[in-house]
């Protein structure tokens, strides 16, 4: 990429595919973004586990904001195995839908719906970051529950104290 410099200020044209998935809403349909995998996962009836019915991902850009993507049942055999976990890919030409209903992988208010004009292409990403962990108070968690059921892998709080208190911790006293 050429650059130029004015002054003090080093100039460089914009890179279209420096992610910035905070932006992403239905209003655009020519988004290109450039993306780490962070998880993926079947989706399947209750009892079918041999029945997926969509591929969920969740994805990370280089600011670090996440966003889930769904691969549907008549996608899941252009896209299954395309997408690695820790992986970086461009991925353009895809749909951007409302993020709500009673699970949410992400707090981002959209999705990703891969479709058959989707691209997926390997690149690299040493800048996009490989954990995508969120510190959030209790208090917070506590507010954003709701109604809305989210991923969350590894709870644990922090006491005043700084110590860790895990999940284990809690275990038969009625806590988390």
């Amino acid at each position: 990429m050429a650059e130029r410099w004015s002054g003090l200020v080093r100039l460089m044209p914009l890179n279209p595919l420096r992610s910035i998935c905070i932006g992403i809403d239905p209003k655009k349909d020519t988004w290109r973004v450039k993306v780490r995998v962070l998880r993926v996962w079947d989706m399947f009836p209750v009892g079918e586990p041999s029945k997926p019915y969509a591929i969920h991902v969740v994805l990370i850009d280089v600011e670090g904001v996440k966003i889930e993507g769904i691969i549907k049942k008549g996608m899941l055999k252009k896209f299954r195995g395309e997408l690695v976990e820790g992986s970086v890919y461009r991925i353009t030409y895809f749909n951007v839908i409302s993020n709500s209903g009673a699970f949410r992988a992400t707090e981002h208010g959209f999705k990703i719906v891969f479709n058959s004009q989707t691209k997926v292409v390997p690149d690299s990403g040493e800048m996009i970051p490989t954990i995508g962990l969120s510190l959030k108070h209790c208090a917070e968690i506590g507010m954003t529950l709701g109604s809305h059921y989210f991923n969350v892998e590894h709870s644990c709080s922090i006491s005043s104290n700084c110590s860790i208190l895990h999940r284990s911790d809690f275990a038969g006293q009625g806590g988390f």
